[in-house]
């Protein structure tokens, strides 16, 4: 299929160019080199309202200014080992990323619900643990059931989110994941009364509001017009009903910091009129959750959300950080904590190089530059395929065929989704980067069948 719609591509290009000769055959538009996937890679630019940040930069020159590349490098016996690509995680910066978004909480990580969606591996949810962090959001119930493994092999009494509004089997199998971890709360996302009655048991919910992200959740207004009630009603009687979700990740969209915090702080504010509503009506919610990573200096700055005490912010990349964020909440300050290791496998055409990194390794879906090379801000990454990274050097001096490169992806998310290990990095009494285990990314991907065995009876690894 994507030869036969490239061959298309081609010839439906010639046509609108009006390439032939004169008795009609096509002829080439354009040379193969001169490809429109490979002639160039555009960078993209910063905007106004990026924090300490020039309009019209380069975000590659922008980006991770104080970066040290050293910080990075393995030692040279394990990188004769490491087949590329592979993901690396340094938890010494996982470290620094989770105490610095505990101080942004104001020192209190109870305030602190991070999403496991990106970070997915036992041993680092068991950092955040260890933090005083016990409570987590996460996608599917397979990341609820590593999580709950955790908690019971740390001894501590843990409560888990999946904030999806999980149906059908999905549902069952939270259920499956809850008599496992009787340790455990586990709670789903609903927005309607039939959600509520299908819950297994227990399971407890979440009433999500869909503040405008518009991905799910029921309309705010909807919610201020007495649907929330309703569906809190619900689960009086049982004490299922735990709170509001209020998930704010279009908060991005205000790319300026002020801008940003006066439109959610407007939000805001219609969430604690809706959370006082319930109250009066007799619906208590016992926590109120906003906050991805885009928003969560807006939301935990707003001090009535924070005079509840029953308000916690959710952001997940922080603990791993990663390219678009960077330049997005230059206010944090965080380190790139996973990374993919990479090697040049070509020099195609002049001043371009080629990564073994492409869509398989790193994801893409965020765009073009995907990733940003450690120590290398020259370079632009272009637009990549499956197994490729193509690399402009814009003029550069390229790296040798076999050269390591450490690529921070723009989006780490689904980047470690898309890894089966994880090489795990510690720094030693001498701050040496030493490696700690080769670790399975237990939390990725989803299950199949409800008859599958759920992935924590099946884990050996200790923490």
């Amino acid at each position: 299929w994507f030869c036969a719609s490239m061959r298309l591509t081609s010839i439906q290009t010639a046509l609108s160019t009006g390439a032939g000769n004169a008795s009609g055959a096509l002829v080439a538009a354009r040379p193969i080199h001169a490809s429109p996937r490979r002639t160039l890679a555009e960078s993209r630019l910063t905007v106004d309202g990026m924090l300490h940040h020039t309009p019209g930069q380069r975000q590659m020159d922008a980006a991770f200014r104080s970066l040290d590349p050293a910080m990075y490098e393995l030692p040279q016996g394990l990188l004769d080992q490491a087949i590329t690509p592979c993901l690396v995680v340094y938890l010494d910066a996982v470290r620094h990323n989770i105490a610095e978004i505990i101080r942004v909480c104001g020192g209190d990580p109870s305030r602190w619900r991070p999403h496991a969606k990106t970070t997915k591996i036992r041993a680092v949810y068991a950092e955040l643990v260890r933090s005083g962090v016990h409570q987590f959001k996460a996608a599917t119930p397979r990341e609820a059931d590593v999580l709950g493994s955790v908690f019971e092999e740390l001894q501590v009494a843990g409560d888990v989110l999946v904030a999806f509004p999980l149906v059908g089997p999905g549902l069952v199998r939270l259920g499956q994941v809850a008599q496992r971890h009787p340790r455990t709360k586990f709670s789903v996302l609903v927005e309607t009364l039939e959600a509520v009655a299908a819950l297994p048991a227990g399971v407890s919910y979440f009433i999500d509001v869909n503040p405008g992200m518009h991905r799910s959740g029921m309309p705010l207004e909807a919610a201020e017009q007495g649907r929330a009630a309703e569906v809190a009603a619900a689960g009086q009687a049982s004490g299922t009903y735990r709170g509001l979700h209020f998930y704010d990740g279009h908060g991005v969209g205000w790319v300026d910091l002020d801008e940003r915090k006066s439109a959610l702080w407007a939000l805001y504010d219609r969430l604690l009129a809706l959370d006082k509503s319930l109250q009066q009506q007799g619906f208590l919610s016992g926590e109120l959750i906003t906050a991805g990573t885009p928003s969560l200096t807006s939301s935990i700055s707003h001090k009535s959300l924070a005079a509840t005490g029953r308000h916690r912010v959710s952001p997940g990349t922080v603990v791993f950080h990663d390219f678009q964020y960077d330049l997005l909440n230059p206010d944090l300050n965080l380190k790139p904590a996973a990374v993919v290791l990479s090697r040049v496998v070509s020099h195609p055409r002049e001043n371009w190089f080629t990564l073994d990194a492409g869509s398989k390794a790193i994801a893409a879906e965020a765009g073009d530059p995907m990733a940003y090379i450690i120590g290398h801000p020259e370079f632009e990454p272009g637009h990549p395929s499956e197994e490729h990274l193509p690399v402009d050097g814009r003029g550069y001096s390229l790296p040798k065929r076999g050269s390591p490169l450490y690529l921070v992806p723009r989006h780490v998310c689904p980047t470690v989704n898309l890894a089966e290990h994880a090489l795990l990095m510690d720094r030693d009494e001498s701050d040496r980067l030493v490696l700690r285990s080769l670790s399975s990314v237990d939390g990725r991907a989803h299950d199949t069948l409800l008859s599958q065995p759920l992935v924590s009876s099946r884990l050996v690894s200790a923490l």
